[in-house]
C-alpha cells in the first residue's frame, strides 16, 4: 500500500483541485445563525472562534428535532477542530466520530486526522496504521502534504527508513510548506543509514532552522566524531552549549565534548566537561561528586579520586557504599591493597544494608572474568549468582554485559542458556544474548541433522526479536531452510518472506538464498511458473560472482527442468547448458537433460551425441546407466538396431541387477522381433522370461513369443516350452487369485487395518504362488509397521522385496532397509541398501542408498566398505552437511585401518567447524591421533587451539583435557598435568565416563 501510494503522491499534488464542503439548511432560523457563522468561521480556518460558535448552537439550538444530518455535520467539524487545534482531546473525539459515523462521507479526512493525532502523541505505528486506511487523493493539497509528511517521518520513526525518504522526496520534488521538516529528515534518514557524507550536507541546511538547528549541530558533532575527527567533533559541541539548548540537548552535548577531548587525548580538559555535566544534572550532589570522583578515577588520579569519594561516605547508603567500592579499586592501583581491603570491608558492614554484599560480589566476578582461564565458562557461576541474588542491581547492566560476553565466549549454548534460566529478573542484554545463543546453537543443530531442536531454537529466537531483529529475521531464514528439509513447504514458504521482510541486510547472503529457497518451495510443489519467476529474480538481484558456483548451476538446472516441464524445450536446452558451463564437476544432471530435450525435439542423433558426452565426462555418474537406455531408444528412433542393440546389452551386461537391465533385454528381444529375425527373438525372449521372472517384462515377453511361434507355424514348441518354465507369469492370472487379493486391496484402500490385515494374510496362504503376493506381503508390512510391530514388518518388507521386478520391489527394499537401520539391525540394512543401490536409477535415489549403506557400514566396522562408499559419494553432488559427515566416517574407518597420514586430511577439513558435533570430535580424534604417533608438541598445540576456539560440544572439549594432561604427563610435567585434570573436575557438569576418567588419572599422580 506504502509504496503504491510514493508513485501517486507526485500525481496527486500536481492536479490538486480544492472542495468545499456543502452546508446543510435544516434547522430553524433560532439556531441558524450560530450555525453557519460556525461553518463560515471553519471554512476560513478560524478553528477557535468557530469552536466557539459550535458550542453556542450544541447550547442553544440541538434539540430532538435536530437534524441527524446537521449533527453529523457538526461533528465532523468539531473533530476536525479539535485535530487542527492540536487539542489534547483530539485523538479521543476523532476515534469517538469514527465510532458513531463508520459510513461518514468524511470518513477519510478524519482517517487522516486520526493519523496525525497519533503521530502528534508520538504513536507511529498507530498513525502508520490509520494513514494506510485513506485515500490521499480525496484530500486537499495541504491536508495531503501534511498526511504524506507525518506518514514519511512515522515511517522513518519505525525504522523503514527508505521508504519514508522517498516519499519525502515526493514532498520535495513538488514543493511543500514543509521544507524545512524535509530536510531534516532526509539528513536524518541519511545518518540513520550511513550515508554521513549527506547528512552531514542536510544536516548543514537545517542549522538555519530555529526547530532544528541545535539537533543538527549535535549530529554533525557525532558524525565528525564518528570520523574520528575530533577538533570538528569538540567545535560544534562547544557551538551548541554556547547557544543555551534544552537541557536534554546540552547534556548530549556535553556528553559529545568529553568523548572528543578524551579522543584528543586532553583528559584534564574532559574531566571539566565532565565536573560541569555533573553540575547541569538535577542530581543530588552526593552523586555528582560520585561521578566527579570517578572522572578523576579516569584521569588515574587515584589519589584525588579517593578525597573527593570520600566526602560523600558519611551517609550509610547505597551511594556511599559504591563510593567504598571505587575508593578500594582505586586503593588497588596505588598498591594499597590493604586499604582497599579495608574499603571493601567497611562496605560489607553498613548495617541493613545488602549492597555491600552487592559489590563486593560485583568486583568479586569481575575479577574472576578479567583473569580466570575458562573454557568450561566457570566465570559464568559467579554472574549467574550475583544475578539470582541482586536482580535489581543498579549494576545489572554491566554484570547483563559481562555475562555475555562470557556466554558468547565459551560457545557452550547449553551450559549459557541452562544458566540464563535460573536468572530470575535477566536484562535486555541477558535476553538478547539468549536470543543469540539460541539462535547459532539453532545453526548447530541444523549442522548436525537434528531439525527438530533447529525449529525449536530458531522458534525461541524469533520470539525474542524484541532484543535484535536482524537475529530474529536470520533465525526465521534458517527455520524456513529447516522446514524445507523435512518438506513442510508452505511453512518454509512463510518464513524466506518473514526473513526477506525483516532483514536490514539485503545484500547479504541469506537475501539471495531466500528467493533460492522460495523458488525450491514452489519447485517441489510443482508450482514451476513461480519457481521459474522466484529463481529469475535471484538472478536478476544477487551478485552471483558472491554466490558458490554450485548454487548458480543448480539454479540453472532448475530453471531449465521449470522450462522443461512447460515444454519450452528451446529454452530448457539454453539453461541447461548454462549451467553445465557455471559448474562443470556437477554438469552431468544437465549434460543428461539436454540428451532428452534433444529427443523430444526429435533430435535423436543430437541427443545420442549429448549423452555420449556425459558417458565420457562423467563415467561414474549416477546417471550413465539412464543415459545408455535413452541412447538405446534413440538408435531406435534413428532406424540404427544395431547400435539400440549393441547399447542395451551393455546395460544388460555392466548392470544386471537394475530394473533397466530388463528393460533393455525386452527392447533387444523387441528388435529382433520387428527384424523377422525369429531364432535371435526367441533366445533373447526366452532370456527375458528366465532372468526376469514374475516382471512385467516376462509376461510381454511370453506374449510376444507365442506370436512369433504362431507366425512360424510352430505352437506346439510354444506349448512345450510354456509347460516347463517356473515362474513365469501365466498369460491369464486365476480370476478367484484376482478377485481375492482385490478384495483384500479393498479393505486397504478403506483404511480397515485389521480386515486388510487378515484378508492379505488369508490370500498369501490360499495362493503361495499367486500373481499378486509381492503386493500383498508390501502391504502387510506397511500394516505391521503402523502398528509397531517392526519385527513382522520388516520380515514382510524382505520377502516382498524377494520378488525382484514387482511394482513393489524398489519400495520393499527402501523400507526395510530404512526399518532395520532404525531397530539397529545394521548388518540387514547394510545388505538391502546395498540391493537397493543396484536397482535403483533416479541419481537422488542412488545417493540416497550408498549413503545409507555408508552409515550401515559404519556401525558395522567395515571399514573398507566404509571408505569405497565415501569414495563413491564423493562422485556425487552432496551438499555441506553431507559431505561432512562422510568425511567423519571415512576419516574414523582410516584411523581404524591405521591408515593415520589419509586419516589426518580429512580430520584436518572436519576440524575446522567447531561447532558440528563432527568437527568437535575430529578435532579431538586428530590429537590423539598425534599423541599416539608420539607427535606430543603437534597434540598439544591441535588442543591447544580447540580450547581456545571453544565448542558447545564440552563432552570432546573434556576429552581433550585429558588427552592434554596425558601429553603434559608424558612429558614430565605432572603438575601440569594434574591441575588440569582438578579444573576439569571443578567446571565439567556432565555426567558421563569423564568423571571416571579424572579419577583414574588422579590417582595414578597421586601414587607416582
Amino acid at each position: 500500500m506504502i509504496k503504491r501510494r510514493i508513485f501517486l503522491f507526485v500525481f496527486f499534488l500536481s492536479i490538486w483541485f480544492g472542495r468545499v464542503i456543502s452546508q446543510d439548511r435544516t434547522l430553524p432560523n433560532t439556531s441558524e445563525r450560530y450555525f453557519q457563522e460556525g461553518v463560515s468561521l471553519f471554512e476560513n480556518g478560524d478553528y477557535n472562534a468557530a469552536k466557539r460558535e459550535f458550542e453556542k448552537w450544541r447550547y442553544n439550538g440541538l434539540s430532538n428535532k435536530t437534524s441527524k444530518t446537521r449533527i453529523h455535520k457538526v461533528d465532523y467539524m468539531t473533530a476536525v477542530i479539535e485535530s487542527e487545534l492540536d487539542s489534547i482531546n483530539a485523538r479521543l473525539i476523532l476515534g469517538k466520530f469514527i465510532d458513531k459515523y463508520p459510513g461518514s462521507v468524511w470518513m477519510n479526512r478524519i482517517v487522516a486526522l486520526m493519523g496525525s493525532a497519533c503521530f502528534n502523541q508520538g504513536d507511529y505505528m498507530e498513525a502508520l496504521a490509520w494513514f494506510d486506511k485513506c485515500e490521499p487523493e480525496q484530500l486537499n493539497k495541504k491536508e495531503c502534504s501534511r498526511m504524506i509528511l507525518h506518514q514519511a517521518v512515522s515511517l522513518i520513526k519505525t525504522n523503514r527508513v527508505s521508504q519514508g525518504y522517498i516519499m519525502l522526496s515526493a514532498l520535495s520534488i513538488m514543493g511543500s510548506d514543509y521544507s524545512d521538516e524535509i530536510i531534516y529528515y532526509k539528513a536524518y534518514s541519511d545518518y540513520f543509514e550511513g550515508r554521513l557524507e549527506a547528512a552531514a550536507n542536510g544536516f548543514r541546511q537545517s542549522i538555519e532552522s530555529l526547530e532544528f538547528s541545535n539537533w543538527s549541530l549535535l549530529y554533525l558533532s557525532e558524525i565528525s566524531l564518528r570520523n574520528n575527527d575530533y577538533s570538528e567533533s569538540a567545535n560544534l559541541a562547544r557551538a551548541i552549549l554556547e547557544s543555551d539548548p534544552e537541557i536534554s540537548i546540552r547534556v548530549e552535548a556535553l556528553r559529545v565534548l568529553g568523548e572528543s577531548l578524551s579522543g584528543l587525548k586532553n583528559f584534564g580538559e574532559a574531566e571539566a566537561v565532565l565536573l560541569e555535566y555533573d553540575r547541569e544534572s538535577n542530581s543530588p550532589q552526593r552523586s555528582t561528586i560520585y561521578q566527579l570522583g570517578m572522572s578523576k578515577y579516569y584521569n588515574k588520579d587515584y589519589n584525588g579520586a579517593i578525597e573527593y569519594l570520600q566526602r560523600i561516605t558519611f551517609e550509610l547508603d547505597e551511594l556511599a557504599q559504591y563510593a567504598y567500592l571505587h575508593i578500594a579499586l582505586c586503593a588497588l592501583e596505588l598498591n594499597e591493597n590493604n586499604k582497599a581491603r579495608l574499603a571493601f570491608e567497611q562496605a560489607s558492614l553498613i548495617p541493613g544494608n545488602q549492597s555491600v554484599r552487592e559489590q563486593a560480589m560485583y568486583n568479586l566476578a569481575l575479577s574472576v572474568h578479567e583473569t580466570s582461564y575458562s573454557p568450561f565458562a566457570e566465570s559464568v557461576t559467579v554472574f549467574e549468582k550475583f544475578l539470582n541474588e541482586f536482580p535489581a542491581s543498579t549494576y545489572t547492566d554491566n554484570v547483563n554485559s559481562y555475562l555475555t560476553d562470557v556466554y558468547m565466549s565459551t560457545n557452550s549454548y547449553e551450559a549459557a542458556l541452562s544458566s540464563i534460566e535460573k536468572i530470575r529478573n535477566p536484562g535486555p542484554s541477558i535476553l538478547e544474548a539468549k536470543q543469540q545463543l539460541l539462535y547459532r546453537k539453532g545453526i548447530e543443530q541444523y549442522v548436525g541433522g537434528r531439525y527438530d531442536d533447529v525449529t525449536e531454537c530458531m522458534s525461541e529466537a524469533i520470539d525474542l526479536a524484541t532484543y535484535n531483529k536482524q537475529t530474529a529475521a536470520d533465525s526465521y531464514f534458517w527455520r524456513a531452510e529447516t522446514f524445507y528439509r523435512e518438506g513442510q513447504y508452505t511453512k518454509a514458504a512463510s518464513d524466506y518472506y518473514q526473513y526477506l521482510t525483516l532483514t536490514d541486510n539485503r545484500g547479504g547472503e541469506y537475501y539471495g538464498l531466500s528467493m533460492y529457497g522460495l523458488g525450491y518451495v514452489a519447485y517441489q510443489q510443482k508450482n514451476y511458473s513461480k519457481a521459474l519467476s522466484e529463481w529469475k529474480q535471484f538472478l536478476r538481484l544477487t551478485d552471483t560472482e558472491k554466490v558458490s558456483k554450485g548454487v548458480v548451476a543448480d539454479i540453472y538446472a532448475r530453471i531449465g527442468d521449470c522450462y522443461f516441464y512447460d515444454r519450452q524445450y528451446n529454452q530448457a536446452f539454453d539453461f541447461y547448458s548454462k549451467s553445465v558451463d557455471a559448474n562443470f564437476p556437477s554438469g552431468d544432471y544437465p549434460l543428461f537433460q539436454m540428451g532428452l530435450v534433444n529427443g523430444l525435439r526429435k533430435n535423436y542423433a543430437g541427443k545420442i551425441d549429448m549423452l555420449n558426452r556425459l558417458t565420457s565426462e562423467y563415467p561414474r555418474s549416477i546417471f550413465v546407466i539412464s543415459a545408455l537406455y535413452e541412447q538405446g531408444r534413440a538408435y531406435q528412433q534413428l532406424e540404427m538396431s544395431d547400435n539400440a542393440i549393441q547399447t542395451f546389452q551393455r546395460i544388460v551386461d555392466d548392470y544386471p541387477l537394475s530394473d533397466l537391465a530388463r528393460k533393455s533385454l525386452a527392447e533387444i528381444s523387441l528388435i529382433l522381433y520387428q527384424k523377422d529375425q525369429f531364432d535371435e527373438a526367441i533366445k533373447s525372449y526366452k532370456k527375458v522370461i528366465d532372468t526376469y521372472p514374475g516382471s512385467e517384462e516376462s509376461r510381454l515377453a511370453l506374449s510376444d513369443l507365442r506370436s512369433i511361434y504362431i507366425e512360424i507355424g510352430n505352437v506346439q514348441e510354444f506349448i512345450s516350452y510354456t509347460s516347463q518354465i517356473q515362474d513365469a507369469i501365466p498369460l491369464n492370472i486365476d480370476e478367484k487369485d484376482s478377485l481375492t487379493y482385490a478384495a483384500a486391496e479393498k479393505s486397504f484402500s478403506r483404511g480397515d487395518k485389521n480386515s486388510a490385515k487378515e484378508s492379505f494374510s488369508s490370500y498369501i496362504e490360499q495362493f503361495p504362488k499367486g500373481a499378486f503376493n509381492a503386493n500383498a506381503k508390501y502391504y502387510l508390512g506397511l500394516l505391521y509397521q503402523e502398528d509397531n510391530d517392526y519385527e513382522n514388518a520388516l520380515d514382510y518388507y524382505l520377502s516382498a522385496s524377494e520378488y525382484k521386478h514387482s511394482r513393489f520391489s524398489e519400495e520393499a527394499l527402501d523400507r526395510a532397509a530404512e526399518l532395520s537401520y532404525a531397530v539397529g539391525d545394521f548388518e540387514t540394512s547394510f545388505r538391502t541398501y546395498v540391493q537397493l543401490s543396484q536397482k535403483v536409477v533416479s541419481g537422488e535415489r542412488v545417493r540416497y542408498s550408498n549413503m545409507g549403506a555408508l552409515r550401515s557400514a559404519d556401525k558395522l566396522g567395515r571399514n573398507i566398505d566404509v571408505i569405497q562408499y565415501v569414495d563413491k559419494l564423493l562422485q556425487t553432488n552432496l551438499n555441506e552437511t553431507e559431505q561432512v559427515e562422510i568425511r567423519y566416517y571415512r576419516a574414523k574407518a582410516l584411523i581404524r585401518e591405521n591408515l593415520f597420514d589419509q586419516a589426518i586430511v580429512d580430520l584436518t577439513m572436519l576440524k575446522s567447524d567447531t561447532r558440528s558435533l563432527f568437527g568437535a570430535e575430529s578435532h579431538y580424534l586428530l590429537s590423539q591421533l598425534y599423541y599416539d604417533s608420539e607427535k606430543l608438541d603437534e597434540a598439544e598445540a591441535n588442543i591447544l587451539n580447540f580450547i581456545s576456539e571453544g565448542t558447545p560440544h564440552s563432552y570432546w572439549l573434556a576429552r581433550s583435557f585429558i588427552l592434554l594432561s596425558d601429553i603434559y604427563k608424558s612429558q614430565g610435567k605432572s603438575i601440569e598435568a594434574r591441575q588440569y585434570l582438578l579444573s576439569l573436575r571443578q567446571n565439567y557438569t556432565g555426567k558421563d565416563d569423564i568423571s571416571e576418567m579424572i579419577s583414574e588419572r588422579l590417582t595414578k599422580l597421586e601414587n607416582e
